[in-house]
């Protein structure tokens, strides 16, 4: 290219290049520009796959470790709740993002599907307290849903789970998974559901969120969105920022409800899971690489 250039130069300078020249010069460029499609094949890879990315819903119940007894609330007092009863079960529910990566099987974050409901129960309940993930929901692009499913097997100290769903849409099709070296500069894709339900609703106008959420809980305005199709994913760009065998760290944004969300390079595979965002002087966001989860699932296959 370099070369190029100074040919360039040479020819304005002269004033004496031929209609030949001009033709190698423009060919070279065209040959230059089609060899790096990364840019052209991004929004073929969100359509391809983002309907493959899941809003997830866990839903929590808690238990005492030594009496085993559920907490629930009171039955004449339905703000406070007790260790056992004939109340309601005390539940929590919180959102993330998953995606699929073998036939019914969906991958997220293990702080997903228990860490949250976890920090819930040993701040607002009692530091003796079990969390038992009673419910998993699973709501896609274009679906109605909910999908049921459950947690199939789980790491908390890689910080993965695996989520079976009990039926799919045929059409939802597994991300490829990456094995090879990710590199530092490469171009990814992160897509996923920052903010819950609250980042879906900023695709409303303002008076039509507020009015929504005056008028249903969010049990109901879950279905209400997935059947009006207002359940998207959102998807963010950037780069690797830096890799290491555990980790990497790209600038593509996220924020709370993104983790489990896929990161996929510009190829077309998942190369990790979007797991915690670090805000300093710079955003960057922390990724476990997706060989991962190839081993989770060897793993859960090996104990069976």
């Amino acid at each position: 290219m370099k070369i190029v250039l100074i040919f360039l130069v040479s020819i304005l300078i002269s004033g004496c290049e031929s209609y030949a020249e001009h033709s190698k010069i423009n060919e070279h460029l065209k040959l230059t520009s089609v060899a790096t499609p990364a840019h052209n094949k991004i929004p073929e890879i969100v359509e391809q796959y983002s309907k493959s990315v899941a809003f997830v819903k866990i839903i929590c119940t808690f238990r005492d470790k030594d009496t085993k007894k559920i907490w629930r609330y009171g039955i004449n007092s339905p703000s406070k709740v007790q260790i056992g009863g004939k109340g309601k079960p005390q539940t929590k529910f919180v959102y993330g993002s998953a995606f699929i990566v073998k036939d019914n099987i969906l991958v997220t974050n293990a702080h997903v599907t228990h860490g949250a409901c976890k920090q819930y129960a040993t701040t607002f309940t009692s530091d003796n307290t079990e969390v038992n993930t009673t419910s998993v929901q699973l709501y896609f692009q274009g679906y109605k849903g909910p999908f049921e499913g459950r947690v199939l097997y789980k790491d908390t100290v890689l910080d993965l789970a695996l989520i079976l769903a009990k039926k799919l849409p045929n059409k939802l099709k597994p991300i490829p998974i990456y094995q090879k070296k990710i590199r530092i500069g490469e171009r990814v894709l992160s897509i996923g559901f920052p903010s819950g339900l609250s980042g879906i609703a900023l695709r409303m106008s303002e008076k039509e969120a507020i009015n929504l959420s005056k008028r249903y809980d969010d049990n109901t305005l879950e279905k209400l969105l997935a059947k009006s199709n207002r359940i998207k994913p959102t998807v963010t760009a950037g780069i690797v920022s830096w890799a290491e065998k555990k980790i990497i760290a790209y600038d593509a944004e996220s924020t709370n409800g993104s983790s489990g969300g896929v990161v996929i390079n510009q190829y077309g595979y998942a190369i990790a899971i979007t797991t915690y965002a670090v805000v300093r002087s710079i955003h960057l966001t922390l990724g476990i690489p997706t060989t991962y989860v190839l081993k989770l699932i060897e793993k859960y296959e090996d104990e069976q």
